[in-house]
Parts: C-alpha cells; sequence; structure tokens
C-alpha cells in the first residue's frame, strides 16, 4: 500500500465514528445525492458528511506532488462543486466545509501554499470553503483535523 492510501486509510480510521466519511466515488458535483463519475469535476481523496444532515463538512486532499498548481486547481474545483451543491440544495447542503491539504514528507515548498491560495482568494474564488485553508504535513494531520469541530473525539 502506498503512504498516499495509508494516509487515506488512517484518516478513515480515526473519524470514522465522528462522520460519515467517503473514500470512493467521492466524484463532485453530486446530482440528486449520486456520484456520476461522467458528470463529476473534481474527486478528493476524502469527503467528511454530517451524519445527521448529510452535508458535505470536511474535503480533505493528500498531496505526494510539490506545492503547486495542483493545490491551486484542486481548491478552486472544490469551491466550484460546493458553490454549486448549496445552489441546487444537494445533501442539504448551506455551510461552508473545511478544506484540508495533507502533505506527504517533507515538501520545502510548503509555505508557498497560503501564498498561491491568498492570491486566489484575492481573486475572488474560495467563496464557499471555510478560510483559513488548512495546510498540514502528514504527522500532524489528525490533531489538525480534530481541531476543526472540537476534541470530542478520543480514538487516534
Amino acid at each position: 500500500m502506498s503512504r498516499h492510501d495509508e494516509m487515506v486509510r488512517r484518516i478513515e480510521s480515526v473519524f470514522a465514528g465522528a462522520f460519515k466519511v467517503s473514500t470512493r466515488n467521492n466524484n463532485l458535483p453530486r446530482f440528486r445525492g449520486i456520484a456520476y463519475r461522467d458528470k463529476s469535476v473534481y474527486r478528493p481523496d476524502v469527503i467528511f458528511h454530517d451524519k445527521r444532515s448529510g452535508e458535505i463538512t470536511h474535503i480533505i486532499e493528500v498531496e505526494t506532488s510539490k506545492a503547486g498548481k495542483s493545490v491551486v486547481g484542486s481548491a478552486i474545483l472544490a469551491d466550484y462543486c460546493i458553490g454549486d451543491h448549496i445552489i441546487r440544495g444537494e445533501n442539504n447542503q448551506s455551510s461552508e466545509p473545511h478544506m484540508v491539504f495533507v502533505f506527504l514528507g517533507e515538501n520545502p515548498r510548503i509555505e508557498l501554499v497560503p501564498k498561491r491560495l491568498n492570491k486566489v482568494e484575492e481573486m475572488g474564488y474560495l467563496k464557499h470553503l471555510k478560510q483559513p485553508i488548512l495546510i498540514c504535513r502528514d504527522r500532524e494531520a489528525i490533531e489538525i483535523i480534530r481541531s476543526t469541530y472540537g476534541t470530542s473525539l478520543t480514538r487516534a
């Protein structure tokens, strides 16, 4: 199993009690609750849904690439899809989800990510995602994600 897949599975196992965690068929946007692969424009690694409302609460990307265009592109696509869900009332989506980028290993360019995302936000994008978009290394990912909704979970 790759480091990417290991991290996705770890996130899934830690947060499955608090959220409905989806790591497969994450095709966005959804249409009447169905994730059509041929209509999707974005496929994040992990999506957390509120267990009661079905709303998307977190979109998580596990990054193996350099901190560059892929991060900005993913954020823009996530923003578009959530905006579409809000407009159409898909998944009862009415709030902005957290977006988290988890970088595997040492990535010397990780400090450039906030600067790039701020530039995109200044251009009028990223209106449908909670700010700030969270950027972390794999070793701190679980605690960073946990901090977005409190410390009620004790599993690690």
